[in-house]
């Protein structure tokens, strides 16, 4: 990747710098006849379930509450965050990270339905561990009968989530709103319609967490940003015409760790030997090289089977997350990056 910058934080740019990337890119590469083919391995009644929306169990009072929980829980999860923590997760919680994200996100609704602005920028890293159950301590043994306390191997999870929901309330506060769902009924229910892209700029360039960039700004992500604008669209479009963005089509495959995986499991994604081993061994990439181009083939990949098959790309980016987490794709290696918010 080039050292220069882009100035855009759109679908166009996440499309065109992934696969900008990609022409250049030694170490991940796809394969088109399994990608032509993707339509006839497809089971489409597995598809339409696993395609279908998935909703929070609870139950708001307006829609702006409703935008307010939404908007919290995506800037953590969109669906997941930190997937880069699953193992020491699974081994010390025994949950997953989006399990993880699911059960602080609804602890907090429930113990503080109104969640504003002032309370998100006031969280301290010990209620983040105690919404989100995770110890961020551990006890070392110095000598028989006598141990102290050190950082836990969560703790660093902790808190980045509890950076980016101090973030989230700061800067809805500073653009004078009292909490994130007055900002996005602001943004969406304004004098002038808004579309999907200029949704997701609006994000990406307001709130850190939703900046997904490489490194050198050279790569557009924006995997939470585009699976936001996504989920209000398909929890709200058929109800309120403010949602019914007509560039939605236009969006993304809005790529983490999972999408790669599943791909490569279904042959569309071809890894160097080297780049497998240290997927296969549990090696952390580190944020950027390697990493960005595993998550940018998932973009190229997906753009292409949206291509050859006319399928829709948000029910096929929900299609493949949520057959990750089936069984037989449950158990395989993910790239895991821990210092990154963006997914």
């Amino acid at each position: 990747m080039g050292a220069s910058t882009v100035a855009e934080y759109t679908p166009a740019a996440v499309r065109a710098t992934c696969a900008a990337l990609m022409a250049q890119t030694t170490q991940v590469k796809i394969d088109e006849v399994k990608v032509a083919s993707f339509a006839d391995d497809l089971d489409m009644t597995q598809f339409n379930a696993l395609s279908e929306p998935v909703r929070y169990p609870l139950s708001f009072r307006s829609l702006a509450d409703e935008l307010n929980f939404m908007g919290m829980a995506a800037s953590l999860t969109a669906p997941l965050m930190h997937t880069g923590y699953r193992v020491p997760l699974h081994a010390i919680t025994d949950r997953g990270a989006h399990e993880t994200m699911t059960f602080g996100a609804i602890g907090l609704f429930i113990s503080e339905p109104r969640l504003d602005a002032k309370f998100l920028r006031g969280l301290s890293l010990e209620s983040v561990a105690s919404y989100f159950s995770l110890p961020t301590e551990r006890d070392e043994q110095l000598s028989p009968g006598i141990y102290i306390a050190k950082p836990g191997p969560l703790k660093p999870l902790a808190e980045a989530i509890q950076q980016v929901l101090n973030d989230a309330g700061r800067i809805v506060l500073e653009r004078g709103f009292d909490d994130l769902g007055a900002f996005l009924t602001a943004q969406i229910k304004g004098a002038t319609p808004t579309t999907a892209a200029a949704l997701v700029e609006t994000l990406a360039t307001t709130f850190p967490a939703f900046r997904d960039v490489s490194p050198d700004g050279s790569v557009v992500l924006l995997k939470k940003a585009q699976c936001f604008v996504a989920s209000l669209y398909r929890r709200f479009h058929a109800e309120d015409p403010a949602f019914a963005f007509e560039d939605i089509a236009n969006l993304t495959a809005f790529s983490d760790n999972v999408l790669p995986c599943v791909l490569r499991a279904m042959g569309i994604l071809q890894y160097t030997d080297e780049l497998a081993d240290q997927i296969a061994s549990n090696t952390l990439l580190p944020k950027g090289g390697v990493e960005v181009e595993l998550r940018a083939a998932a973009v190229v990949a997906c753009d292409k089977i949206v291509a050859a098959t006319g399928l829709d790309m948000i029910a096929l980016d929900s299609y493949l997350w949520r057959v990750g987490k089936e069984p037989a794709y449950r158990s395989l290696p993910r790239h895991a990056t821990q210092d990154t918010v963006f997914y």
